[in-house]
């Protein structure tokens, strides 16, 4: 499973490379696309750790005039608090996915709602304290997400909006997803909303 959700984040931004880099590919295939960085936070229900700070790479692209695209990302979040018998502990949440985003326009206003599936990895450090003792620890599970938000496109192709991104596991309790929140800022194409 692990192989195939790296797959698609990989193809699609290996072709958007491909498109950016040859003028006259762009203009044929008449395509339309955002890459945006999301920097904000993390809420996650059951952590040692308060909202943790969180950043995220967010690429679409798909046929211009088509009002769903390819989406694929990939996703950070760290924190640190303490567990039951008060040992310091640190943790980092990675995600990376693919699916489906529809975007609308309004203007210079796009919102949009996405949803998709991928893979989830908590790595925990729990420091040596009173009750325990030092370890370390990972675990990997696949996962559903859903997104929403929006932004403003400059005529410069610049984009500045908010958008969140919900992701749930399926196979542990509680889940290893969370909630991302926060600004984004990015660049989209065409230019000129």
């Amino acid at each position: 499973m692990a192989r195939s959700t790296a797959f698609l984040p990989t193809l699609l931004l290996f072709t958007l490379t491909v498109f950016g880099c040859i003028p006259e590919a762009k203009a044929n295939l008449s395509t339309t696309g955002n890459v945006n960085f999301l920097l904000g936070a993390k809420h996650v229900e059951y952590s040692r750790t308060d909202d943790q700070l969180a950043a995220s790479l967010d690429v679409t692209c798909g046929v211009r005039g088509c009002p769903v695209l390819l989406d694929a990302y990939s996703s950070g979040s760290w924190g640190e608090g303490q567990n039951s018998f008060d040992d310091p502990i640190t943790e980092a949440r990675y995600e990376t996915g693919g699916g489906l985003m529809g975007i609308w326009r309004f203007g210079s206003f796009f919102p949009h709602l996405g949803f998709g599936w991928g893979r989830i990895t908590r790595k925990a450090h729990i420091g040596p304290g009173g009750e325990s003792g030092e370890r370390r620890f990972q675990e990997t599970e696949p996962q559903r997400w859903v997104s929403w938000g929006g932004f403003w496109r400059f005529p410069s192709g610049v984009n500045l909006g908010l958008a969140v991104r919900s992701s749930a596991g399926h196979q542990r309790y509680p889940s290893l997803g969370g909630t991302h929140y926060g600004l984004t800022l990015g660049w989209g194409w065409p230019g000129k909303p």
